[in-house]
């Protein structure tokens, strides 16, 4: 009887022993199968960027450079309008004394 029981628990053993190596099969086929997934997701992105993002960033590049010249630009007007400004503002105040002083 003892060693009927035996035979069971070693035909269980085994059963245990094979599901495991079936399970550890899976587990590499899946590892493999997401590796080769990330592969090509990472290629997909790659290529998207290639196609996609890295023109806008060129165009995006090109525009900054023509913003940044236009804002020079506007940047050396103002700073003459200030200068012819103050320029004015210094006439109409010394016309102003000089009317004061004839005035007295």
């Amino acid at each position: 009887m003892t060693e009927a029981n035996l035979n069971i628990t070693n035909i269980l053993l085994g059963i245990m022993a094979a599901a495991s190596v079936l399970q550890a099969l899976v587990l590499i086929g899946l590892g493999v199968m997401a590796f080769r997934l990330y592969r090509q997701t990472l290629q997909t992105v790659r290529d998207i960027e290639r196609r996609q993002i890295a023109p806008l960033a060129a165009q995006l590049t090109a525009l900054m450079a023509k913003v940044d010249g236009i804002l020079d630009d506007v940047k050396d007007a103002t700073a003459r309008v200030t200068r012819q400004t103050e320029r004015v503002d210094s006439a109409i105040h010394q016309t102003m004394h000089r009317v004061d002083e004839t005035v007295r």
